[in-house]
């Protein structure tokens, strides 16, 4: 007996896609991006009509500056909350010497734990973020207020090993 011939449909190659034309595939293509380009060319010039235009920055002779940077307080404001971030700094001091009586880098290290948990904590009362918080206390600095208790902070911090030369 002679064995089964196979069917020509059992091992034909399998069949290639067919082929799409170049001008087809391309106008699938673009005929979408037409239709999104067309609907946002009819959209208004402000699609946001309520929004106020942008704030023009204050003159430097006539006003205080205020926004992001400022917390939009004036200097009064900014000067009273600099003192209530720094009413408990004597407090601070006073524990970190008691806790660090020899290592004067871990003493500052301690203070400024107490202070950025007070800062953040005080922040968060008011609404506003660390950062800004942390602005006003920086302007305190810098500009040298009057804090809420004892000597005003300082912009320096001692080394970590003291030098020995």
């Amino acid at each position: 007996m002679s064995s089964p011939q196979p069917t020509t449909s059992q091992h034909a190659p399998p069949s290639s896609p067919p082929r799409i034309p170049l001008v087809v595939q391309f106008v699938s293509l673009a005929l979408p991006v037409l239709v999104v380009w067309a609907k946002l060319s009819t959209l208004p010039a402000n699609p946001w009509p309520d929004v106020p235009p942008p704030r023009e920055p204050p003159s430097a002779a006539t006003e205080e500056p205020s926004g992001p940077l400022h917390l939009d307080m004036s200097g009064a404001e900014r000067r009273k909350f600099y003192k209530l971030l720094t009413r408990d700094q004597e407090r601070w001091w006073r524990k970190a010497t008691r806790k660090y009586p020899e290592d004067v880098w871990s003493r500052h290290d301690d203070f400024a734990y107490h202070l950025g948990k007070h800062v953040c904590r005080k922040a968060w009362e008011r609404k506003i973020s660390c950062t800004r918080a942390w602005l006003v206390v920086d302007e305190g600095i810098r500009e040298g207020w009057e804090p809420g208790s004892g000597e005003p902070l300082e912009a320096t911090w001692p080394a970590l090993k003291p030098r020995t030369e």
